[in-house]
């Protein structure tokens, strides 16, 4: 409300538009609408659509997991990728922002493991380095030319989501099988813990900078340090700020509900009794929090 000389950061109204869908976790309706032109009701916080689209699965997939048999589950996540792979879906149309069929690939691939199947198709061709490096190349490769090209490939979204499901299976073994551990995998690790609170805070962190220095008078000595100067104070703003979220925020978040989950779980393998004295001590620790 009180940065708004040049507009990079939207509008008050528009951004609490933007944070109620996103609590709501509709995100994803949201700007699918706002990209449609059937809204021009909007703030700057558009990557919070694919956090809906997650909160959707967690509250939608349990339902097809564990109220239905495991090969009825199987069936209706096979017809949720069937129905949706072939599909023409438009960078930034409404059906872009509802990737379901990515969703289910990933609960197959989850439900897959610990089967005879998952572990004869293991690629355990990939312990050979060079075989490794130049699948973990070529992937990465495939990534990059499918989204730079999804404005004239029709089926770039189904696309992007059967790769990205190849990667998350051969990552599922946890055999090192695209990179030996070492500095670069720790490092590479490091920032894929953070990675998506480092996607969603880089938004007002670039937008907030770029509004506190655009008083600055740029003249010609300045004007090559100052794209240099910009970067860097932005990636350390941006690392230093997910750290924090990291460390302060969802780890702890992350662990209390563990805590939670693990004394249910323990309460409905046990005897009444104990499962009585769990329950009560999940209440307690809620409390506590």
């Amino acid at each position: 409300m009180l940065f708004q000389h040049t507009g990079y950061l939207g509008t008050p109204r528009g951004n609490l538009t933007d944070t109620l869908w996103s609590v709501a976790q509709l995100a994803n309706l949201h700007f699918s609408r706002v990209y449609a032109h059937l809204t021009d009701n909007y703030g700057i916080n558009q990557v919070y659509w694919s956090l809906s689209l997650e909160e959707q699965c967690y509250l939608v997939m349990p339902f097809i997991l564990f109220l239905a048999s495991r090969s009825w589950s199987v069936f209706v996540l096979f017809v949720i990728v069937a129905a949706q792979i072939f599909l023409s879906r438009p960078f930034l149309g409404t059906l872009w922002f509802f990737r379901t069929d990515a969703l289910a690939l990933g609960a197959l691939i989850a439900m897959a493991r610990g089967t005879s199947a998952y572990h004869r198709i293991e690629p355990t061709i990939l312990r050979r380095r060079l075989i490794s490096y130049g699948a973990l190349a070529g992937t990465v490769l495939l990534i990059g030319a499918i989204g730079g090209n999804s404005g004239s490939f029709s089926l770039a979204t189904s696309a992007m989501g059967v790769v990205a499901a190849a990667a998350v299976w051969i990552a599922s073994y946890d055999r090192d099988y695209t990179m030996p551990r070492g500095p670069t995998k720790r490092l590479l690790t490091y920032l894929g813990a953070r990675s998506y609170a480092i996607y969603l805070i880089h938004i007002p962190v670039y937008r907030g900078l770029r509004e506190a220095t655009a008083s600055i008078p740029v003249d010609v000595i300045s004007q090559g340090f100052y794209p240099i100067a910009y970067f860097v104070i932005a990636i350390v703003a941006t690392l230093a700020i997910s750290e924090i979220n990291y460390r302060y925020i969802e780890t702890p978040l992350r662990r209390f509900g563990a805590r939670i989950a693990d004394a249910r779980s323990q309460g409905r393998q046990s005897s009444p009794e104990v499962s009585s004295s769990l329950t009560t001590s999940g209440r307690f620790i809620r409390n506590d929090a």
